[in-house]
């Protein structure tokens, strides 16, 4: 299997994506136009306000058998 397959699998499992560059890198852009339609749902610590904040979202999202794309964490 290739990574491309991977990612890019229509079904939806309990999958973390863990989104990681420097600013401007594009993180955002790419969860927006690939992620998001693919129904990943987005964890963010900017939004957030702590790594431990983002790691209770993202447990919670993927308890309920959500695809979690986190950023900054």
């Amino acid at each position: 299997m290739r990574i491309d397959d991977f990612i890019c699998s229509k079904s939806i499992e309990k999958k973390l994506l863990i989104l990681v560059g420097l600013p401007g890198a594009g993180k955002s852009t790419y969860f927006r136009r690939i992620l998001q339609p693919m129904g990943y749902e987005h964890v963010d610590q900017h939004s957030l306000g702590s790594q431990d904040s983002c790691v209770e979202a993202a447990d919670e999202l993927l308890s309920r058998a959500k695809a979690v794309g986190a950023r900054d964490v």
